[in-house]
């Protein structure tokens, strides 16, 4: 990172023709400090997440609001010292922040390629993701070699946004607080209105374009066209107590 800094102080240097050099190095000063205070910060986050501390979600927003504070101030300064050559930055910038924002808030953000993986790319820490069928299943191929069927996996991310989609989630949230834990016809209304909300509501144009991805990939890697293929979906049960317990907000 030093390394990158110091070749842009040299860049800099070399064209800049209206800033004061001592100005230009005050500022660069700035730009040091504030990166070696979130490399500390950062350092902190990772020996948190080693499991050997106790920390809550306090402690991370704490914490991701102090590097949005860090890196804007590092962004603003080379900013200026480049004659705001470096525009670019904020837009990120914005976008990385607003992703943490909804991840905090316990919304879904995910990209196209977290909605669908090929069981080649499956590894163990992705239970939660794909299920424990198939990282059981991806890892006789991937750790002991053995022959399986090919395929492809859409992810519970994928099955957490269709539920945004379809605006299931709001569904699932006023039922918490409106039916009694006994209400067993109720929650068998909540049920089928699940359903067919569901099945009613067309899946995200992301995921069906991943989807359609996947499946041309898996045709080219089997060397067949119209490959026909089998499915096997999670349980709904098991599924939909997570859901109704609120795991919509931690998955």
């Amino acid at each position: 990172m030093y390394r990158s800094l110091k070749n842009i102080l040299v860049a800099c240097l070399k064209r800049n023709r209206e800033l004061p050099v001592a100005r230009f190095l005050e500022k660069f000063q700035v730009i040091l400090e504030k990166s070696n205070e979130t490399l500390h910060l950062m350092s902190d986050m990772n020996d948190k997440l080693g499991g050997e501390y106790v920390f809550d979600l306090h402690y991370i927003e704490e914490s991701a609001e102090k590097l949005d504070d860090l890196l804007l101030k590092i962004i603003s300064e080379i900013k200026i010292i480049t004659h705001h050559h470096t525009l670019d930055l904020f837009p990120a910038f914005e976008r990385i922040q607003h992703t943490i924002q909804e991840e905090l808030a316990g919304k879904h953000v995910l990209t196209s390629e977290a909605m669908v993986l090929p069981l080649h790319e499956v590894t163990d820490w992705q239970r939660d993701l794909v299920g424990g069928k198939m990282e059981r299943l991806a890892g006789l191929s991937n750790h002991l070699g053995l022959r399986i069927p090919d395929g492809f996996v859409i992810t519970t991310q994928a099955f957490f946004q269709h539920l945004q989609h379809s605006d299931l989630e709001n569904v699932i949230e006023e039922a918490k607080y409106r039916l009694d834990k006994n209400d067993e016809d109720g929650w068998r209304r909540l049920a089928r209105t699940m359903r067919k909300q569901i099945t009613d509501t067309p899946l995200p144009r992301k995921l069906v374009t991943r989807i359609h991805q996947e499946y041309d990939a898996l045709m080219e890697r089997t060397n067949r066209n119209n490959l026909r293929v089998a499915m096997r979906s999670s349980a709904w049960g098991r599924v939909a107590r997570q859901v109704l317990r609120g795991s919509t907000t931690h998955n």
